[in-house]
């Protein structure tokens, strides 16, 4: 499969590899920082709040992967249907503005003397 310039996925790479680049500059700069970084991502230093808070937010990434969509999309659908009863109500609104003008011009010109 040849890809077109215009293709998006060549700025997500480059991006990345700029963050990547910053990110080795500043263990470069602070060597205690990627010992630090390390401590913090080995597991068996966490303690348990960390392991509940972690596993609490998992459990809602993944309630959010499987409904997220299908709640979005009966949102949308939703608001279109208020949006569209709301529209209708107002063009009934309008309709009824007109015809009371209509009837108020007729009986304003049954009262007039020639």
């Amino acid at each position: 499969m040849i890809r077109s310039r215009t293709s998006r996925y060549g700025f997500a790479w480059l991006e990345l590899l700029l963050l990547l680049s910053v990110f080795v500059l500043l263990l470069q700069i602070w060597p205690e920082g990627g010992r630090t970084l390390i401590y913090a991502v080995d597991f068996r230093n966490w303690p348990r709040t960390v392991w509940f808070f972690g596993n609490i937010f998992v459990v809602a990434m993944l309630l959010t992967v499987r409904f997220g969509p299908e709640l979005i999309r009966d949102w949308r659908e939703r608001r279109e249907h208020l949006n569209a009863e709301r529209d209708k109500k107002e063009k009934v609104r309008e309709l009824k503005e007109q015809k009371d003008a209509a009837q108020r011009m007729k009986e304003s010109r049954s009262r007039r003397i020639y």
